[in-house]
């Protein structure tokens, strides 16, 4: 007999498990699909009743829907052994009986997790969008499952996102049908920008065939297939790559164009870049909506067609219009066919238009339009073209001598690898011969902790291995040089131009700390200068011929940085007094005779204090035993109460309001708090308001630096590099000092700030 109308319970696998009833009324306003009943629902007798179900509730609270006027099912009503995932037959003896549930329903369907979207046969990566179920007749939004959230805490705000989409409703979806207007001379692209009113705003996207916008030596840069204007969403003007290339009357059309209007774009640093750099067309852009989505909350995803999807319910585009002439994301943009690529790109700026009016709402609403998004990030995004268009020197002899001595490393430490294994042929690139070298012919043990697989060689499996047997120092010897070499060096001579300069990609939105990243190269990641291979890499970088660099460089912004946040009285007056603060902090913990080794392990904690770090990491690093590490903490927290005290509250904020804010506005967000990521948390509200704040007091003195005409070249942490004309480097060098200092004093006043300015004619000198 079947446990539900409709269900083929004789055929499925299933039917001695536990059976769990759908709940709620079919009229409810949200209309619940899951995967599966578990261990709780199956006790309780009811969907979406365990953790997870609570975590739901807590969603649909935050979003306006009451967690009573919900209708909850599942895939399979029936509790899959051990809690795994319902098979197809499992799924497909189901179907008919959720058919027959759903008919009787009144509103779209909320799809929660792969299995429910698979069953209803809809895109489960269209996560967001509105999307038809043939299989039930109804509209479906699919979305994270709550259990996945649980596991990891970090796609809460993702999960959040798509339920206040289904909130809003079918009703709110937004059907975008612009028309495509070609420019089809410079005469007829004047008649059409001529009826977009002065100041109006204007959504501006170019397509190219790929990513790289300047010439190599043995390569040509990528092109411009096409640029799409919209300032209303009936239509779109397209300007094809003949008007831009060949009629050189295009680029001061668009010029004047661009200076009557407010400009608005999706990642459009790179879109200006190509524009300055290919036909000098600065688009001067006014509004990011890639950057306002990153300050309003830097863990969601940031692809427009996602935030398209979520905002407007709109399904992916770009995979009904263009994806099947690519072979991948990657693949060269000029294989599509103009008139889909021009529909797609006119999509893309209409949605870039729309995205703007509510971003900028919420931003303001949060208070961060004004701090940070237009006097911090939209000025550096503007100040990073300039640094990018500009790029760094790389010194041709240098690159080729690290180059050289790298690969003899690894040439060394391989051969030392094999001998040890006693496996004259062993790759130390191959995990698996690895794995059967330290596993089974040198019968280490496993390591114990559930989050190492079994035969694992990844670096957490290496570092709980660290004193068992010679080959494992061995083995990460190896893979450091060799990431060196593949991520530092190998990798860096096809960026060069034809002047032998590297152009990176500066990320304003690179990370959730809210530091600046770079890539292409990593310039940032490279070791630091007193690291046996770091200096050595960071010395390729040079000023070019009859040029200077200023390596203008904060004194302990971070530790400066806190001390004013927390206000702690032993940090506040070293620094007010000029003391040198781990000369303080060991006379504090090892008193007047210590030694210049008890001075480098208060250093190590005093940055290890910044970043969180527990007594473990902090005994790790310092090579000290763990009762030592903790004997130490607790030394140092009686020392500096305040800073103690600090840290608490900042921990205790983040749990209260969800997340943690800079004085500059800067937020880091913590939607779902659970014993998962509860150290992280703890770490992650005291570090991102120390390092943000002294991040963004260098960019702001890189902006300022940029705007004075002393041209900057690269921003690692806490410092600025500028390549000047060696009669000016002096001048400069002060210059960049002065403006960093007081731009310290500006916002942070309870300290001195202090700044160090060489000049050079490499990155790093020995």
């Amino acid at each position: 007999m079947a446990k539900a109308p409709k269900a083929l319970c004789h055929q499925c696998p299933l039917k001695d498990e536990p059976f769990v009833p759908p709940s709620g009324d079919a009229n409810a306003r949200c209309v619940i699909v899951g995967e599966g009943p578990g261990r709780t629902e199956v006790a309780e007798g009811k969907p979406f009743v365990g953790q997870s179900g609570k975590l739901l509730d807590a969603v649909l609270k935050e979003v306006g829907i009451d967690p009573e006027d919900t209708y909850r099912t599942n895939v399979v009503m029936c509790r899959p052994p051990g809690n795994r995932a319902p098979t197809e037959r499992e799924v497909n003896c189901c179907l008919p009986r959720l058919k027959e549930e759903l008919k009787h329903t009144k509103n779209p369907v909320l799809a929660l997790g792969k299995s429910a979207c698979e069953a209803l046969k809809i895109d489960w990566t269209q996560r967001g969008a509105w999307l038809y179920s043939d299989v039930v007749e109804k509209t479906v939004k699919p979305a994270w499952h709550p259990a996945y959230v649980l596991r990891r805490p970090s796609e809460a705000t993702m999960l959040i996102a798509e339920l206040r989409s289904y909130a809003r409703g079918e009703g709110a979806q937004r059907i975008f049908e612009p028309e495509v207007i070609w420019a089809e001379s410079p005469k007829h692209l004047i008649e059409l920008l001529l009826r977009c009113p002065d100041d109006a705003w204007v959504a501006f996207d170019i397509e190219t065939n790929n990513v790289m916008w300047y010439d190599r030596p043995d390569k040509m840069s990528d092109a411009i297939l096409m640029l799409q204007l919209a300032w209303d969403v009936d239509f779109g003007v397209v300007v094809s790559d003949e008007l831009i290339y060949d009629y050189p009357e295009t680029a001061e059309i668009l010029q004047e164009f661009f200076n009557r209007v407010k400009t608005v774009g999706h990642n459009a640093k790179f879109d200006a870049v190509f524009l300055r750099s290919h036909i000098g067309v600065n688009p001067n852009v006014t509004f990011d909506t890639l950057l306002a989505q990153y300050i309003l909350d830097e863990n969601m995803p940031l692809g427009l067609k996602t935030l398209a999807a979520l905002e407007f319910g709109i399904a992916d585009y770009e995979k009904e219009l263009i994806s099947m002439f690519l072979k991948s994301r990657n693949d060269d943009y000029s294989k599509i066919p103009p008139v889909q690529l021009a529909e797609y790109g006119v999509l893309d700026v209409i949605c870039t238009l729309e995205l703007r009016e509510r971003f900028e709402e919420r931003l303001r609403e949060n208070g961060q339009y004004e701090t940070p998004f237009m006097d911090i990030i939209m000025p550096a995004s503007h100040a990073l073209e300039n640094v990018e268009l500009r790029g760094f020197q790389i010194d041709g002899d240098a690159l080729k001598k690290v180059s050289k001595l790298l690969q003899e490393k690894i040439e060394e430490t391989t051969q030392k690898l094999r001998d040890i294994a006693g496996d004259p042929e062993l790759n130390p690139n191959s995990p698996q011969q690895l794995s059967e070298i330290i596993y089974h012919k040198l019968r280490l043990p496993q390591p114990r902790s559930y989050k190492i697989k079994k035969g694992s060689t990844n670096a957490a499996a290496l570092e709980a291995l660290k004193d068992e047997h010679e080959i494992i120092p061995a083995i990460k010897q190896y893979r450091r040089v060799k990431k060196l070499f593949t991520s530092y060096v190998n990798n860096v001579a096809p960026l060069r131009d034809k002047e032998g300069r590297v152009h990176g990609n500066f990320l304003i939105y690179g990370t959730e700390v809210g530091r600046l990243s770079v890539r292409d190269p990593a310039l940032q990641t490279i070791a630091r200068p007193d690291d046996e291979y770091g200096g050595m890499i960071r010395g390729m970088y040079c000023a070019k011929p009859g040029y200077k660099l200023i390596h203008a460089d904060y004194s302990q912004a971070e530790l400066r940085v806190m001390a004013c946040y927390s206000q702690e009285p032993f940090l506040l007056d070293a620094y007010r007094n000029d003391r040198d603060l781990h000369s303080e902090v060991a006379r504090a913990m090892y008193g007047p005779n210590f030694t210049k080794a008890d001075r480098v392990i208060c250093k190590m904690f005093n940055f290890s204090y910044v970043y969180g770090g527990s007594e473990y990491s902090f005994a790790d690093s310092a090579g000290l035993p763990v009762d030592t590490a903790r004997n130490f903490v607790r030394q140092y927290n009686a020392n500096m109460p305040q800073a103690l005290k600090w840290k608490s509250e900042q921990f205790k904020r983040a749990q209260k309001q969800g997340y943690v804010e800079t004085i500059f506005g800067r937020r880091r967000h913590f939607p779902l708090i659970t014993r998962t990521n509860l150290d992280e948390v703890r770490k992650s509200c005291v570090h991102m308001v120390i390092a943000s704040t002294a991040s963004d007091l260098t960019l702001k003195s890189l902006i300022q630096i940029e705007n004075e005409g002393i041209p900057v070249v690269l921003s690692v942490h806490d410092s600025v590099l500028a390549e000047v004309p060696e009669a000016q480097a002096e001048e400069a060098a002060r210059r960049m000092e002065q403006i960093m200092e007081e731009m310290g004093r500006k916002y942070l006043p309870d300290v001195p700030w202090k700044v160090d300015a060489e000049i050079r004619q490499h990155w790093y000198e020995s």
